[in-house]
């Protein structure tokens, strides 16, 4: 059974879900138990990497800010509009 849930958060990432579940079935995992650890790798993986490309973008825009996480977090809290705005080049 742990091999169904470290197989099924991991394959979003590694093998792509089709190849991920299609080796998952071939092992002899249910479909159900397969479905939730699939969906919570996919929604697990999804949001790492989106914050990830957000924090990556906001390091080329804005290095100064990104760099120092405590001031991005307090400053961006109370100023929602710092991360919206573009810089003029």
């Amino acid at each position: 059974m742990r091999w169904i849930i470290e197989l099924g958060i991991l394959a979003p990432l590694l093998t792509g879900i089709p190849l991920g579940v299609a080796i998952d079935i071939a092992i002899g995992a249910r479909a159900n138990v397969l479905m939730k650890w699939i969906s919570t790798g996919a929604f697990l993986w999804t949001a790492i990497l989106t914050i990830a490309c957000m924090l990556g973008v906001e390091l080329i825009k804005k290095p100064e800010i990104a760099l120092n996480p405590v001031f991005l977090f307090t400053y961006a809290t109370r100023h929602p509009s710092l991360l919206r705005e573009s810089s003029s080049i």
